[in-house]
């Protein structure tokens, strides 16, 4: 039996949570029997008192992060891992916790390089190895983009110390949707290993990137109102400010796709990106009048929780066991 204390749960280990009250993005838990307060994401809704099965992620402070394993196998696999439980923590919630994105038109929702100081190459058999070795060594941040004419492809990766924290793919042919995240990332692999990929490598800010990478791997805020857009944002605003939350809002058309990007790092709104016109407003208000330029505009808005960039969790996917583990993967994920 686990004991009351915190640090003898384990990353994948399986808990049962009493559910207390809900809070954005999921619900306030208890863990049983050993009273530990904790988080639940949950995109269903559930019954406040009733007691549900989960998964361990970490602690951050007296807090646990808990989630659904959504994935066969995840808590089999992470609890016969060698490797530390900050980095089976990652996996946990990466395999768990399924992609919501709703964002369009590819990699042009991704920043461009703010000081214009970009890196450019074209692939050859040594670039993917050179470039893993560069981005894990120097523990880089930023963005990683590659185009494919052969296969009519663009990608972009962002990256967190250099490890990936977000990955999008798309492609004419033959899904006009983008892939996102681990799919993506297979996709992406395969360009870089074909000669002739064009490929763009630049520094983002660190506040950027971990807010643009709840689109990937964060949570979804579901049931936002589809009127009074600033009012609902302004409350959300307020919200990450009081939690001291990172995230990202979007707004976006069905006919125009994603408008804009906005960015809030640990609870202070840092700026938008505007996708159509590639420009970055570092302001202290959000651009509220686009949804007055657009028929329907929608937003939407999603969240790290806090212990994802805590010293519990070593966020995001090492780079270069992605690419050992590429010729594993079924051939439709390696283009």
């Amino acid at each position: 039996m686990t004991s009351g204390d915190p640090k003898s749960y384990r990353p994948g280990q399986s808990i049962l949570c009493r559910v207390e009250a809900q809070e954005a993005g999921g619900y306030a838990v208890t863990v049983m029997p050993t009273g530990i307060k904790g988080f639940l994401p949950s995109q269903d809704p559930l019954d406040i008192g009733r007691q549900v099965p989960a998964t361990f992620v970490c602690m951050n402070g007296d807090r646990a992060l808990l989630t659904f394993a959504y994935m066969i196998g995840t808590t089999e696999r992470v609890q016969l891992s060698t490797s530390s439980d900050s980095i089976n923590a990652f996996s946990v919630w990466a395999d768990s916790y399924p992609t919501n994105m709703k964002l369009r038109r590819a990699i042009d929702v991704v920043m461009p390089s703010i000081d214009g100081n970009i890196q450019t190459m074209t692939s050859n058999e040594r670039t993917l190895a050179e470039l893993m070795k560069h981005i894990e060594d120097t523990k880089f941040t930023g963005c990683l983009k590659a185009q494919n004419e052969e296969r009519l492809s663009r990608s972009a990766a962002l990256l967190f110390e250099g490890r990936v924290v977000g990955c999008i793919y798309g492609t004419k042919s033959p899904k006009p949707e983008p892939y996102t995240t681990e799919t993506a990332m297979y996709l992406m692999i395969g360009d870089l290993k074909q000669d002739g990929t064009e490929i763009q490598l630049y520094t983002l800010p660190e506040e950027i990137i971990l807010s643009m990478s709840s689109l990937f791997l964060g949570i979804p805020i579901e049931g936002l109102p589809v009127s009074n857009t600033p009012v609902v944002a302004t409350g959300l605003l307020q919200e990450f400010g009081k939690r001291g939350q990172t995230g990202c809002l979007t707004l976006s058309t069905d006919g125009s796709g994603t408008i804009s990007v906005s960015f809030v790092h640990a609870g202070e709104y840092i700026g938008s990106f505007l996708v159509e016109k590639q420009q970055f407003l570092p302001s202290v208000e959000l651009p509220l009048q686009l949804p007055g330029e657009y028929d329907n505009a929608r937003l939407d808005a999603s969240f790290l929780p806090n212990e994802m960039i805590s010293e519990s969790i070593q966020y995001g996917y090492i780079f270069h066991r992605v690419v050992e583990n590429f010729p594993n993967v079924p051939q439709h994920l390696r283009g």
